[in-house]
């Protein structure tokens, strides 16, 4: 009989990606029940198929034992920070610095058409610290990036249907880009509280720099001032 492994020994998950994936979700770390049966958001309670079924991006109600037909979908996953922990929380500052370069790295030679982080921790500790969910006024590797919130069972500050309308919105922006669709009015928020487990706020709000192929921060609106235009001179007789 096989000797399990320590918490210690277990290691992370293999990239589910390929080159030119519609969306390419980001995760933060495996937890120890992912990296023990080696596939993606096996921990009990964790609400990531549940929400790629119910916003209508996978057709059945497909478990952590079918992730490698997400591919087929063009849908992939990877994760932040290859180290396996009981709790997102176990990781420390260092872990996500060390992380980022070789993130950036993968992201690029897969460049997906969006990049969706599963949770602000990870986008927040290596791209933006201030960023809110939904979609991103940055690209990365020329992808769109949207966030979600986190579907981990740990996650309380939000609903299942709340997490399921989120998802909802990633497919919408999906659905717009698959059109091949320039026009912005059909993408969804850069943000947005809930009311009664719908994302409220205006729609649209579209990012100024969303077709920016670098990461850089967006110019802040208050400081952009409206150009005078000189008074004309009274044309003189001659």
């Amino acid at each position: 009989m096989a000797r399990r492994r320590s918490d210690a020994e277990l290691r992370g998950l293999p990239d589910l990606a390929r080159p030119g994936l519609e969306i390419l979700f980001v995760g933060i770390n495996p937890g120890l029940t992912s990296a023990r049966v080696g596939h993606y958001y096996a921990g009990p309670g964790n609400l990531f198929w549940r929400c790629l079924h119910e916003s209508g991006l996978t057709p059945t109600r497909w478990t952590w034992a079918d992730d490698h037909r997400l591919l087929d979908l063009g849908i992939g996953i990877i994760d932040c920070v290859p180290r396996p922990t009981r709790s997102s929380s176990d990781l420390r500052a260092a872990d996500f610095r060390t992380a980022t370069p070789h993130l950036l790295e993968r992201l690029a030679r897969y460049r997906p058409r969006i990049v969706c982080f599963n949770g602000l921790t990870a986008y927040r500790a290596c791209i933006d610290p201030a960023a809110p969910l939904g979609l991103q006024a940055r690209r990365i590797a020329g992808a769109v990036v949207f966030v979600v919130p986190s579907t981990s069972a740990a996650n309380a500050r939000f609903s299942r249907a709340e997490r399921v309308a989120w998802f909802v919105r990633l497919r919408e922006l999906r659905d717009a880009l698959r059109a091949g669709s320039g026009d912005r009015e059909r993408l969804p928020p850069a943000g947005g509280r809930y009311t009664n487990g719908e994302p409220s706020g205006p729609r649209p709000v579209h990012p100024e720099n969303l077709d920016a192929q670098r990461p850089r921060a967006p110019e802040p609106r208050s400081l952009a001032l409206p150009e005078r235009t000189p008074p004309r001179r009274a044309a003189t007789r001659r």
